[in-house]
């Protein structure tokens, strides 16, 4: 099936980081094999007294061997074809991408390939609204109204003005307000915080200048400015115990919670190109196969659920992803995103796993629901979901139940902790299916 430039993109980034990787490890073995052929060669062609037939056949066969390896890795070192993928500046930096790194395959250009996508839906957000801090941005509409209310006709319910229920107060109105708000952007690094607060400020700023000219027709307002938020960069300590989970589990699951903004990303970006997307393209088309049936069976509203996947879809890494909520329409009767996407990972691993008599191996093998007690014992592995709103994981971990931050990264961290758990075997598989790109290709999401 086709895929969206972005996600083409995406894909192309991460097997150029996978080849670039293969290609470091190449000119190791390359430089081992190398040496160690010399050592051989030079032995070969200068025999010792004392030298038998039986070591000169020994160390020819070495030889052989160490000649192999070093063709073998020397050919990992050619440049291989790929299709042509065009990337924008704004794109290479989002993607961490150096000049050096950039092969023949990117053509650089100077627009930007997102707009285009962005612009065919309002509820399309760039792959750039995403990291793990977050961040909030304000709705569009600010402009004052043309015209006063007529004194002898009650405002309107859409109308911007202040009602008896404060409809349109300057609490709602204020640059502070919720409602001003739209969807997650996330903050990185600290270059991405000092510009989010200098365009905060140049926002604030240009709204209390408009309502100070927007004239109040004898209505009382509040004061216009509000108490200022304050930002700061989490700490080491902050991090571990409220987003990245214990650090103690994380440097025995040989996770750097450093990189545990990386790690997120690269999980949104698995789940996005794999799942999402792919889900997206087949509900779209008029002959969908019964292979949608196990992801429409998550949830008896449907309507609700293929609506959902859709807007998931859209963005490229689950912008419009909210932990605890859904869409527009979502209720208390309807699964949070992070049920429904743990659900769809579930679902997915269902269909690549190898059965045991079962029909869903991952879900009934990994998942457990409270108020059932989580499985113990060795070799266990599972997540296990304690409450449902808020929802909340933790990771089952042979007899230890660890604890994931709570919140809004809840979910992804114990995903990310249950990869990393199931890699820690040899070879890294998980019920006998390769967690590399031979497999699951999941590998790369944790750093390996």
């Amino acid at each position: 099936m086709s895929l969206s430039p972005n996600s083409s993109l995406v894909r192309r980034t991460i097997d150029l980081n996978y080849e670039n990787k293969k290609r470091a490890n190449s000119l190791k073995w390359i430089a081992v094999n190398g040496i160690l052929f010399a050592i051989f060669i030079y032995d070969l062609s200068c025999k010792c007294p004392g030298y038998t037939s039986i070591l000169h056949y020994v160390e020819l066969g070495l030889a052989t061997v160490l000649a192999a390896n070093l063709i073998q890795h020397t050919l990992q070192l050619l440049p291989r074809r790929a299709a042509s993928v065009a990337i924008s500046p704004t794109q290479q930096k989002l993607l961490g991408l150096s000049d050096a790194d950039l092969d023949s395959s990117f053509v650089i250009s100077k627009a930007d390939i997102s707009s285009s996508s962005a612009v065919k839906d309002d509820d399309a957000w760039p792959v750039d609204a995403l990291s793990i801090s977050s961040r909030m941005q304000q709705a569009r509409d600010t402009s004052p109204p043309s015209s006063p209310p007529s004194p002898n006709s009650p405002p309107s319910p859409h109308s911007p003005h202040i009602s008896p229920r404060n409809r349109s107060s300057p609490l709602t109105n204020s640059p502070h307000s919720p409602e001003r708000f739209a969807k997650d952007e996330f903050i990185s690094d600290s270059r991405g915080l000092a510009d989010y607060l200098r365009q905060y400020e140049e926002r604030s700023r240009a709204e209390e200048t408009t309502a100070t000219e927007v004239p109040t027709w004898g209505l009382q307002l509040a004061p216009a400015h509000s108490p200022a938020l304050h930002y700061q960069l989490a700490t080491e300590a902050f991090r571990s115990s409220e987003e990245g989970g214990p650090v103690p589990a994380l440097r025995r699951l040989q996770l750097d919670p450093q990189r545990l903004t990386q790690f997120n990303l690269n999980l949104r970006l698995w789940i996005h190109v794999t799942i999402l997307e792919r889900l997206a393209n087949e509900l779209d088309r008029p002959d969908a196969g019964q292979g949608l049936a196990p992801f429409l069976a998550i949830h008896t509203d449907q309507q609700y659920l293929i609506k959902r996947i859709k807007e998931l879809s859209r963005g490229g890494c689950m912008s419009a992803y909210k932990w605890d909520g859904g869409s527009s329409d979502w209720d208390e009767s309807r699964p949070p995103d992070a049920e429904l996407v743990l659900r769809l990972v579930a679902t997915y691993l269902d269909t690549q796993l190898p059965s045991n008599g079962g029909t869903k191996p991952f879900t009934d093998g990994h998942l457990s629901v409270a108020p059932n007690p989580p499985p113990r014992g060795p070799r266990v592995l599972g997540i296990h979901r304690v409450t449902m709103r808020p929802p909340h994981y933790v990771l089952v971990l042979e007899e230890e139940i660890v604890e994931v931050c709570r919140g809004r990264n809840n979910m992804l961290h114990t995903l990310l902790m249950f990869v990393a758990a199931a890699a820690r075997a040899q070879p890294p598989a998980l019920r006998r299916v390769h967690l590399g790109r031979a497999g699951l290709n999941m590998l790369w999401i944790i750093g390996r």
